[in-house]
């Protein structure tokens, strides 16, 4: 609905707000050097005048004092996608990494919590996992699970296990971190041969301010952070007892399961978001 609308009048509106070179910055990953990559840019943005850009109200958003669940009508729909969501700490939080070792441990992995047990275990998801995106405000943090529609109740049931079991009575092993540390550490040769690779995580670094040296000792500090630093990551990042719950299925075989679970108040939308009554 939002795409339909918008006018070429509002993308140049956006260019003539927001790009501007002391609004930007450029990362270049080959085979040139920094004199010769001065004169090309000199010669091709030296009409790129700087200007006032807008200053972005980024704000820290409590999470919700209890959980909500919200069904999304799916009439005849082949499964049930559930969502747990919450709001994560911000990517440029000095412990990001350790976070993003904790989510493989939970469901970023194949052989994540979540994923053996959906997927191989129960068989009732084709994959399910939960993921953490980064961003400068606050990331944002989901476990995800498409399963059978017969099994939304069920694939509920565990997927709230692995969330709550992961800070509670059944934290990180140290079996589990030494698997995905050594996995990370090792990996690092294979994940910097691309150009494009080593772009990316450049860019990451500039955009969250972690400090020119943060790739130089990337490796060093993996090997450096302990079991407790994981499971510290995990109460920081899965919050329970905050989460809110979207369920995409068929409403009629779904519902009075989910209902039944008493999580949280329950709303069932249409896909804009609109309650229905």
């Amino acid at each position: 609905m939002s795409i339909t609308k918008l006018t070429r009048a509002d993308v140049a509106k956006f260019y003539d707000t927001w790009f501007a070179p002391n609004n930007a910055t450029l990362v270049v990953v080959g085979d040139i050097d920094e004199a010769s990559l001065k004169t090309t840019l000199e010669s091709k943005l030296a009409s790129w005048k700087k200007k006032t850009v807008p200053k972005k109200n980024i704000t820290t958003v409590p999470l919700p004092q209890k959980q909500s669940v919200y069904i999304v009508d799916k009439p005849d729909a082949d499964q049930s996608v559930i969502f747990a969501a919450e709001l994560a700490p911000s990517a440029t939080d000095v412990n990001n990494k350790f976070y993003s070792m904790m989510n493989r441990i939970l469901g970023g992995d194949f052989t994540s919590r979540i994923n053996m047990n959906l997927r191989e275990d129960k068989h009732w998801s084709y994959g399910s996992a939960s993921v953490l995106l980064d961003a400068y405000g606050q990331g944002f943090f989901t476990g995800y699970a498409p399963v059978q529609t017969d099994k939304t109740k069920e694939s509920l049931i565990e997927l709230r296990k692995e969330l709550t079991d992961v800070i509670s009575k059944r934290p990180v092993t140290d079996a589990e971190f030494n698997k995905v540390r050594t996995n990370a550490i090792l990996e690092l040769p294979g994940r910097w041969e691309a150009n494009s690779a080593v772009l990316s995580d450049l860019q990451s670094t500039l955009m969250y301010n972690r400090g020119l040296d943060y790739l130089n000792n990337y490796a060093e500090s993996l090997q450096k952070f302990t079991l407790d630093d994981i499971r510290k990551s995990a109460k920081d990042i899965v919050k329970p007892d905050n989460l809110t719950w979207v369920i995409v299925g068929d409403r009629a075989k779904i519902e009075k399961g989910i209902r039944e679970l008493n999580i949280g108040p329950v709303q069932v939308i249409d896909s804009e978001g609109n309650v229905v009554k």
